[in-house]
């Protein structure tokens, strides 16, 4: 859920637990469905013993002609983009962090997040893990 450009995870909240309200809610607040790995095909087949580069090929065909909600994240192998990403993308959008995964492993990945330390300012670095 985007609100003026950032997330807004309290708007997703409310659609959750919206009950009768939530077709006015989908209509008044779209939410985004953003992926980044294929994890079973359309029949239901696993596809974790693929290697991620496989896996994310399919999953872009898959996303070809997908409609805007359903969005595929950026993806780079370039280490200062990711830390770009991770001190000035996901300040200015309100996003979390970024997930590392190799190209060649399986389901293994790394989450990188973003974490206010007591004794820094919001805008600084929290620490990685």
């Amino acid at each position: 859920m985007f609100e003026r450009g950032r997330t807004n995870f309290a708007q997703l909240q409310r659609r959750v637990t919206a009950g009768h309200g939530l077709l006015r809610l989908t209509r008044e607040c779209p939410a985004h469905y953003v992926l980044f790995d294929l994890l079973a095909d359309a029949s239901g087949e696993p596809l974790l013993n693929l290697p991620l580069s496989q896996r994310r090929a399919r999953l872009q065909l898959l996303l070809a002609d997908a409609p805007p909600p359903l969005t595929l994240t950026p993806q780079t192998a370039d280490m200062r983009e990711v830390w770009d990403w991770l001190t000035t993308w996901t300040v200015a959008t309100g996003i979390e962090g970024v997930v590392s995964k190799h190209l060649l492993n399986r389901a293994e990945f790394i989450d990188l997040q973003r974490r206010p330390c007591p004794r820094r300012r919001r805008s600084e670095p929290g620490p990685l893990g």
